[in-house]
């Protein structure tokens, strides 16, 4: 189990680390429980990138994110699709 941001710093592609960061920074969900929401922890890299931001507020748009969600769903033993 990790924070969406351990998730994201963990990333071993290090463009797409620097996007999910940069990401999770300036497009991430804002809230009254963001200090809540920062410390939940989950299982797997596709449901932090699920959680950690609205797709389609980023520069690379909801398609780039998509791709990338779709891969790690379709071998869930893969910690990160690259």
């Amino acid at each position: 189990m990790k924070t969406i941001r351990q998730w994201f710093k963990e990333y071993p592609d290090p463009e797409i680390r620097a996007k999910l960061l940069y990401n999770l920074k300036h497009h991430g969900f804002i809230s009254n429980s963001t200090r809540y929401r920062e410390r939940l922890e989950y299982s797997t890299f596709h449901t932090a990138l699920y959680r950690g931001f609205k797709w389609g507020d980023t520069p690379e748009d909801s398609d780039f994110w998509n791709i990338l969600w779709g891969k790690a769903q379709e071998n869930p033993l893969d910690e990160y699709p690259v």
